[in-house]
């Protein structure tokens, strides 16, 4: 794919990716204005546990099967696509089982005191919707995914866009029949993925008949064992970037916890144009590295940077302008006084990005080892600095431990890792061949 092709990929991308953030900044705000501090941080952290979840389903195999596939031959692609998306099937139905114990243990750790509006509306209740929310949803990333690869980023759009149709019916009728209660909000979702999910299986790759059957085999026991280290360096890095949550809500409590999302919502935007370009070019970049095209990547990193920092410096600047407004008409009385960590989160996000590039070309190395040390150092450096952050500074202190964080990733990934990874290429027949060296 040219880079013009690329970067036009990557417009549409960005457009499902602020369809998607407009759609949870819609849920966020009605949550904030309507239900209670206490159910909107358990909301909160609620939906980072299903990120989590989707997470990991990316790294199990999402990830992976984008940075090998793109070697194989049309026919053996889409048999590879198609074995891998029967085998995520299954993963996302077990995802769901451990989903709704993640629920279990927010309840019983942070010792949340739930008063029930109905009989849905207990910690079983709230377990089994999230179990069901977690299924849809992983089935519906993992089309999503099958189709960036395919680059048909048309078809992710239409699966998004009918989703936060659903969603957006679903949740008008909650709040004009004053159910806005955490099951309700979690079984919309879970409705509305599986809408999106079935309109989405319609449009997988078919198998079709492998012209090399033995290169389709080889090709997927390489998908899971790059999964194998790509799953746990997944599980350290979400922890080291969302745990703050966590541990703010068990160090100040549950409305620390929705405080600090509500900052944090505003800049969905960012985040989720970052991920976006991440998804067009991952399977870009696993191409130009197979072919050792080195200045095709420099060229792609420069252009990346520029543009994503760019927006991100454009957008904070903005964000902060406009708190006036949005302090008045969105957030409320009730979170007032967020103007300090919109800013701390601006600086977090104007570094996330850089290192986000840096992150995904790693990736598309098939670096899944050196990713997961990685994780596992900066998720012990992040428990260390958080536990004395948030005792010194409070809500401020989380922020500031996931800037330092970034920062070191940010260093690592561009100074050692990618110098790394790329005189070991050079030693080797193919980039992707030595995933685990």
């Amino acid at each position: 794919m040219p880079t013009r092709q690329l970067f036009s990929a990557s417009a549409l991308a960005v457009v499902d990716q602020v369809l998607l953030s407009a759609l949870n900044f819609a849920i966020g705000v009605l949550l904030i204005k309507l239900a209670t501090k206490e159910t909107y941080g358990l909301y909160a952290q609620l939906f980072a546990l299903g990120l989590f979840v989707n997470t990991l389903l990316e790294a199990w195999l999402g990830g992976p099967l984008t940075t090998v596939v793109g070697r194989l031959l049309q026919a053996d692609k889409a048999t590879l696509i198609a074995r891998v998306y029967r085998f995520q099937m299954i993963s996302a139905a077990v995802m769901a089982v451990l989903g709704a114990l993640g629920v279990a243990a927010v309840f019983f750790f942070e010792e949340v005191q739930w008063e029930s509006q109905h009989w849905l509306d207990t910690p079983l209740g709230i377990e089994f919707a999230f179990a069901a929310y977690v299924l849809t949803s992983g089935l519906r990333e993992c089309q999503r995914s099958a189709n960036f690869i395919e680059h048909d980023v048309r078809t992710v759009l239409k699966i998004d866009l009918l989703y936060a149709i659903a969603v957006l019916i679903g949740m008008s009728i909650l709040a004009w029949q004053g159910w806005l209660a955490i099951d309700a909000v979690l079984v919309t979702l879970a409705l509305a993925s599986g809408l999106a999910a079935w309109r989405g299986h319609r449009s997988m790759p078919v198998a079709q008949v492998a012209a090399h059957p033995e290169t389709v085999q080889t090709a997927f026991q390489e998908v899971r064992q790059q999964g194998r280290w790509a799953m746990p360096g997944a599980i350290v890095g979400w922890l080291a970037n969302y745990s703050y949550l966590y541990l703010s809500s068990l160090w100040l409590g549950v409305i620390a916890a929705a405080e600090l999302n509500a900052s944090r919502l505003l800049m969905i935007p960012i985040a989720l144009a970052a991920v976006a370009w991440s998804r067009v070019a991952h399977p870009y970049a696993s191409r130009l590295l197979a072919q050792h095209d080195w200045a095709g990547l420099r060229k792609l990193s420069a252009l990346s940077m520029l543009a994503l920092e760019g927006l991100t410096l454009v957008y904070v600047a903005c964000l902060y302008l406009a708190y006036p407004l949005l302090q008045q008409h969105i957030l409320g009385e009730k979170y007032a006084g967020l103007e300090a960590l919109i800013v701390l989160w601006g600086v977090y996000f104007a570094i996330n990005t850089l290192r986000w590039i840096g992150t995904t070309w790693l990736s598309s190395y098939g670096a899944f080892r050196l990713l997961f040390w990685q994780g596992a150092g900066s998720l012990l450096a992040m428990l260390i600095c958080a536990n004395y952050a948030l005792s010194q500074w409070g809500i401020r202190g989380a922020i500031l431990t996931l800037i330092l964080i970034e920062v070191l990733e940010l260093l690592t990934n561009w100074f050692f890792l990618l110098p790394l990874v790329k005189r070991r290429s050079n030693q080797a027949l193919s980039p992707v061949s030595a995933p685990t060296h």
